[in-house]
């Protein structure tokens, strides 16, 4: 073969030429001949159903190729070499490692990753100088990167499209950085992602996604960390629950790669902070988040669009960037409480519902829970605040619809929530594609109206997803009643429960996601 030339050319075994020579005695001779971007293009692809999702087994993918993963589910699968780069398939992505090639894309949607664990990076998923990757709907509980970065998901170098959304990240831990999800160094723009029902298609985003009890054991990040971010990369409608670092950024750490800012000035939309924090006992700095500006000589302004926490700590947020001083270069670390919002909706048994501004503060809240939803201004990232006694004095069922939305109680032998006055079968919550939070309460399954019927705390299409944090699911005897049914969630898409305690026989049924216990 002599002078010819292959450009782009992909097989599913082998690019560009695949001899087959019959004969020990035959060869082939191949001179002045160019191979230019050719590739083997091998497709993976599992596809399961919400009842009976696949089991694939762990998956190191080299090739170019388009790779999707729908209704899968790896259940402690791990990556166990000892190699300390993101290329070693071996040390990488409990579950699914992805790596160097310029064509691959990998989806993943509805699948679990239950107890994954890799050596280096990406407990669940390690995905490295590929095209695109788009990770949606899925969990991650309880995965890890035993050594170094990304404890549920690691993503780096990425050309084309990068979208993280709808995820659940429960209890996942990284040695160093990133706890939950780690995002590094890509270089994309404009709109490289195919447009989805939450978004424009944006080439760079982390949307609606819940980072809960998610930790680093030594340095950055302790839910999620974005290092060498583009501009055009949004972070929206994301919630970091109890998510923790021995270092900087108990929430959240982020970092833009060039000194520009988005057209509007906001890399973040909607953020909810809740009890995150920094467990270093010299200088925490950013409790809630870590805002690295390297490449910036002056302070930038606010990039927080409609972000809450309910930490009051004046280092809730760091903002660092570089300024000269005596023709040297050093950080100048500024705390910026402001620029995130302090925003929670107080109910008290002795609040009152008619106040105009009910629930704004501890002295003027709100009487029921029904009311503190209906003072929310917003429709994500809020939470509301059940002050000490017995909150059933609900009527009609409380519509969550595609909010997110974290209840938190003084404590479980403090603040009690329940069905209480709702007539007939009581439903407590109804949500729809949004997120409820129940946190540090009582929860009392049973109605005072009609003590006999059963309770159903919470409701859903299917979509919606529920989180249950420090809660004791109990039921009370009204009248001489026993309650012959009592059901406390029924169909929701997503759990996740810690310290969730289970009292009292009249609790006969309960449903989780579509699964009875």
């Amino acid at each position: 073969m002599n002078s010819c030339s292959f450009s782009s050319v992909c097989d599913v075994y082998d690019g560009g030429i695949v001899p087959s020579l019959n004969s020990p005695l035959a060869s082939l001779t191949v001179s002045n001949t160019s191979f230019v971007g050719c590739c083997r293009a091998r497709n993976v692809e599992c596809t399961g159903t919400a009842d009976n999702k696949k089991q694939p087994g762990r998956q190191n993918i080299t090739d170019n190729g388009t790779n999707s993963f729908t209704w899968c589910e790896w259940s402690e699968s791990k990556a166990t070499g000892k190699g300390e780069t993101y290329s070693d398939g071996t040390s990488n992505g409990g579950a699914i490692f992805m790596f160097g090639q310029s064509s691959a894309t990998v989806s993943v949607s509805h699948c679990a990753f239950k107890g994954c664990v890799a050596y280096y990076a990406g407990g669940g998923i390690s995905c490295y100088s590929i095209k695109s990757v788009e990770i949606v709907n899925n969990t991650f509980n309880a995965c890890a990167s035993e050594t170094w970065i990304g404890g549920g998901v690691f993503v780096f170098t990425i050309s084309t499209c990068v979208r993280i959304s709808g995820c659940e990240f429960q209890n996942c831990m990284a040695r160093e950085r990133g706890g939950g999800l780690n995002l590094n160094n890509f270089n994309v723009s404009g709109t490289g992602c195919i447009p989805a029902a939450n978004d424009n298609g944006e080439s760079a985003c982390v949307f609606d996604c819940n980072f809960t009890f998610c930790s680093v054991v030594n340095t950055v990040g302790g839910g999620m960390r974005c290092y060498g971010i583009p501009i055009a990369f949004k972070m929206r409608s994301i919630q970091f629950i109890s998510c923790s670092t021995a270092a900087n950024g108990g929430g959240l750490c982020f970092r833009p790669e060039k000194t520009e800012k988005p057209d509007d000035g906001f890399y973040c939309y909607f953020l909810f902070f809740h009890e995150c924090k920094c467990r270093t006992t010299s200088t925490p700095y950013g409790h809630d988040v870590y805002y690295l500006d390297y490449y910036s000589s002056h302070l930038h302004s606010n990039p927080f669009y409609e972000c809450y926490t309910t930490n009051s700590n004046d280092k809730r947020i760091c903002y660092v960037y570089n300024y000269s001083s005596s023709g040297s270069w050093a950080y100048q670390h500024t705390e910026k409480k402001d620029w995130l919002k302090d925003k929670t909706i107080y109910v008290s048994v002795s609040g009152n519902d008619n106040l105009e501004s009910c629930g704004a503060n501890e002295s003027n809240p709100c009487l029921t829970v029904k009311k503190a939803f209906e003072m929310c201004e917003i429709q994500i990232s809020l939470a509301i605040t059940l002050m000490e006694g017995n909150h059933q004095s609900e009527v009609a069922p409380i519509e969550i619809g595609e909010k997110k939305i974290s209840v938190i109680g003084k404590g479980k032998d403090k603040s009690l929530i329940g069905t209480g006055a709702l007539s007939s079968v009581g439903i407590l919550f109804s949500v729809s594609t949004g997120h409820l939070g129940l946190l540090h309460m009582k929860v009392d399954c049973n109605s005072s109206a009609n003590p006999s019927s059963p309770s159903v705390v919470v409701v859903s299409d299917g979509s919606g997803s529920l989180s249950l944090e420090d809660v004791v699911i109990t039921t009370s005897k009204t009248g001489g009643y026993v309650m012959s049914s009592s059901v406390f969630v029924v169909v929701l898409s997503q759990l996740s429960m810690v310290g969730v305690e289970i009292k009292d026989t009249n609790i006969t049924r309960l449903q989780f996601c579509e699964t009875e216990l």
